[in-house]
């Protein structure tokens, strides 16, 4: 194989589990969200800032639907602050 059709192949490179660029994805539009303060959902999100720490609260869902937005980024979240 000469050079030229090296440079012609394609290289492969792993790519990320779907967990963890949906993680980093849910960490990076939480964080975004945290900074931004003229973001009509900071008072939710000052709501639940603990007091004592910088970890969140997890809001009390009665529909899924709410539970399944965004806010599963709290997990992460906090998993990151504990360590």
């Amino acid at each position: 194989m000469t050079r030229e059709q090296d440079c012609l192949k394609p290289k492969c490179y792993p790519l990320d589990a779907v967990e963890v660029v949906g993680d980093r994805r849910k960490m990076a539009k939480l964080s975004s969200l945290m900074d931004n303060t003229s973001h009509p959902m900071q008072d939710a999100l000052a709501a639940l800032c603990s007091s004592f720490s910088r970890r969140l609260i997890p809001p009390r869902c009665v529909k899924e639907r709410y539970r399944r937005s965004f806010l599963p980024a709290v997990r992460p979240h906090n998993q990151l602050c504990s360590q």
